[in-house]
């Protein structure tokens, strides 16, 4: 992915969100040696002492060099963990919108159970001649949902589809 700086991190969450599939119906978390980033929920313990708010902290701010990191968790109950290298700092400044190069395989379908849930799912689906009735609930499910289908240029377009304000004004 490329993005600009001057994402927040909620943005960042959106970004995210888009590239994996997602429907962003779960809570989330970045954390790592910049702190934690979470967006404020009053019905949820979001604890501004702790966590700073997602909203508007500017990635800009917290990942300034080349290998910084952090990770970002999704659906604390299935507990996607990613994560999150900085790889490059470029001078390109006419970044309207985030872009992802590259890519590989389809993410997993919301909420299916965490990663090795869905590696079960993926190993019963493979197995055309199992039919007992989870088989048989899994290839219901997942009628629709081809595991090695990604598809850059479609991802692009939904890329494109956000509608960020950047925070330009507040990097420096």
């Amino acid at each position: 992915m490329l993005i600009p700086n001057t994402l927040s991190f909620h943005q960042l969450h959106e970004v995210i969100q888009t590239v994996m599939g997602w429907t962003n119906t779960h809570l989330y978390s970045f954390h790592g040696s910049p702190g934690v980033f979470e967006y404020p929920d009053e019905e949820y313990e979001f604890r501004s002492d702790f966590a700073r708010d997602s909203k508007i902290s500017i990635i800009g701010k917290f990942l300034v060099s080349e290998k910084d990191a952090i990770s970002y968790t999704y659906d604390f109950g299935d507990d996607w963990e990613h994560q999150i290298l900085l790889e490059k700092i470029t001078g390109n400044q006419n970044l309207v919108s985030p872009v992802c190069i590259k890519g590989k395989r389809n993410c997993p379908l919301e909420d299916s159970g965490g990663i090795h849930h869905y590696q079960h799912v993926l190993k019963v689906l493979s197995n055309t001649e199992k039919m007992d009735e989870d088989a048989q609930f899994f290839r219901e499910r997942y009628a629709d949902h081809d595991p090695e289908k990604f598809d850059l240029v479609e991802t692009n377009e939904m890329l494109r589809e956000l509608d960020f304000e950047y925070n330009t004004a507040d990097l420096y």
